[in-house]
């Protein structure tokens, strides 16, 4: 092989690799940031605030911010249910 071609070769891998990391990263801040709604939603907070704020961020900033901001508040319970009625 002469030299062009392995460069080529190797720039076609590198750039490939690149991507692959791009896209598991962009993967992996698209479920962060689905977990971040969840949670947000679950505590009450502003879950929609919250998910763009993680998701512009990204990992590990967005993230983080969140959780020594945003999980103060615990979870909600659910409400009680009504009660019984005889008859």
């Amino acid at each position: 092989m002469d030299s062009s071609a392995s460069e080529g070769i190797l720039a076609l891998f590198t750039s490939a690799a690149f991507l692959a990391c791009c896209l598991a990263a962009f993967l992996i801040d698209i479920v962060l940031v689905i977990w971040v709604y969840m949670d947000a939603s679950k505590r009450g907070e502003n879950a929609i605030l919250w998910a763009i704020v993680v998701f512009l961020l990204g990992f590990p900033i967005g993230i983080l911010i969140y959780l020594l901001l945003g999980r103060r508040n615990p979870t909600i319970p659910p409400p009680p249910p009504p009660p019984a009625t005889l008859y």
